[in-house]
């Protein structure tokens, strides 16, 4: 069985805190010579273990293309973490899973991180696992920004008061939402400024309803948009939520697609206009900013 460098966390969002663990792992990989892989959980552990929801950065069906896309990692694996396994010893999970399952020569763990029964398991204990069996380890210290720890809690909390540009200098990328694009009631192209529809995925830390500087990805192309989140208040009344994205300066049918919007700034609250003339003239307005921002990367 191949030997692998396995950085291990939750991996929602894939923060700057997390990049700092899988570019340990790919260093060291590339130094023996084996592969880089990330071992995480299909659900938060607090939903296991304390019943509570979270609402996380990246949608299941996203996570792994996310952590490989921004953390260069070979592999990915997904723990179905569930009652019966959070009574496991830290000890024996260690050995069991990490050593001889997943054949690990090399373990990358955040100074701070916990894990097993009770959350026994910790960087020092673990540390000293590894040194007993030859197996090299790393804690990675915590990063700041701004002073600040960088978490996935935190960036949670900044997407969903609105604060997308602070939320992104704690993520190592624009916070995204991908899904199919589908067809919605075909209402911009009424007053000229045709959109895509795509579902707003449910359970996710979302940002409030508004107008948004996005990126929209699609077929490896990337187009600077103007997003709107949510019920469209001025055409409709309903408490669904729409992402609505009118893409600049392009034309074609985009049905059936995945795509994926990238936000970069918040431009205004959603509200309802008394005539169509002013939501043109207003979402006009709104796409000259797009245009004009200087702020991709």
């Amino acid at each position: 069985m191949n030997k692998r460098v396995i950085a291990v966390g939750f991996f929602d969002g894939v923060h700057k805190g997390h990049k700092a663990l899988m570019d340990k792992a790919v260093s060291v990989s590339k130094e023996k010579n084996i592969k880089s892989a990330v071992f995480t959980f299909k659900k938060h552990p607090d939903e296991v273990v304390f019943n509570k929801i979270v609402p996380l950065i990246t949608t299941d069906n996203d996570r792994e293309s996310t952590i490989k896309k921004y953390g260069n990692v070979s592999e990915v694996f997904f723990w179905d973490f569930d009652k019966t396994n959070s009574a496991i010893p830290w000890d024996t999970f260690t050995k069991d899973i990490l050593f001889n399952r997943l054949n690990a020569s090399h373990i990358v763990t955040g100074e701070d991180f916990k894990f097993g029964y009770k959350g026994l398991g910790n960087s020092d204990n673990l540390s000293e696992l590894c040194k007993s069996y030859g197996i090299g380890y790393d804690a990675i210290s915590k990063v700041l920004v701004d002073d600040t720890r960088v978490s996935s809690t935190h960036i949670r909390s900044l997407i969903s008061s609105g604060n997308i540009e602070n939320a992104n200098r704690f993520l190592s990328h624009p916070y995204e939402i991908s899904g199919t694009v589908i067809h919605g009631r075909k209402l911009g192209r009424t007053i000229g400024v045709p959109t895509i529809n795509v579902k707003m995925p449910l359970d996710i830390a979302r940002l409030p309803n508004g107008v948004y500087i996005t990126l929209v990805t699609v077929d490896g192309i990337t187009h600077k948009a103007t997003t709107n989140i949510g019920v469209i208040p001025t055409f409709l009344d309903t408490n669904e939520v729409f992402i609505e994205a009118n893409i600049l300066d392009f034309a074609g049918d985009l049905y059936g697609k995945t795509v994926t919007i990238s936000f970069f700034k918040f431009i205004r609250p959603e509200k309802k206009f008394d005539n169509i003339d002013t939501l043109k003239e207003e979402i006009l307005k709104n796409i000259n900013e797009t245009r004009n921002y200087g702020g991709f990367k």
